[in-house]
């Protein structure tokens, strides 16, 4: 029996299990690519971080800002 979901192949086929060693990337490459994504400067402000340096700002999080599109 074989799950797919995305990339990652769960299954009790020791062949297919073998193809797959190949396929997957290393833990650096990994971090790499997490790396390259995580965003520099923030752009908006945060509720949840002006709430973690103490300071309560509803007007961050009520009337609810419209969904970007």
């Amino acid at each position: 029996m074989v799950f797919v979901r995305g990339n990652l192949y769960l299954g009790t086929d020791p062949l297919l299990e073998t193809k797959m060693t190949h396929a997957l990337a290393s833990e650096k490459e990994a971090r790499d690519v997490a790396e390259q994504a995580r965003e520099t400067e923030w752009e908006h402000q945060s509720f949840a971080r002006e709430l973690f340096l103490g300071r309560f700002r509803p007007e961050l999080i009520y009337p609810h800002p419209p969904p970007d599109l």
